[in-house]
């Protein structure tokens, strides 16, 4: 995109404008896509193809999945509050 400086004023009683929007993905999504870049780079340095990185990466993901499902599984649930129960469902569903 193109970043521009808002050049409008404002005075007392006037509605404020949106000049502005956009989203951010969520602090897992970032962490989740830079692992997955820093396998690839490390893996071009390799020699590796990126065939075989996306592969690597897929069966890291599901190791992890299959891991927080056996945490949870092994988790007293009277110990757990909804806040967490929703965080893990979450990751689970993705």
């Amino acid at each position: 995109g193109e970043i521009k400086e808002f050049e409008g004023s404002l005075s007392h009683g006037d509605p404020i404008m949106l000049i502005c929007e956009f989203t951010v993905d969520s602090p897992e999504e970032r962490a989740a896509r830079s692992a997955e870049v820093k396998a690839e780079l490390e893996a071009l340095e390799r020699g590796d193809s990126v065939s075989e990185v996306e592969e690597s990466v897929e069966e890291e993901q599901s190791e992890s999945e299959e891991l927080l499902e056996e945490l949870v599984e092994e988790w007293p649930e009277e110990s757990m509050d909804s806040e967490l129960s929703d965080a893990i469902d979450e990751l689970l569903d993705d």
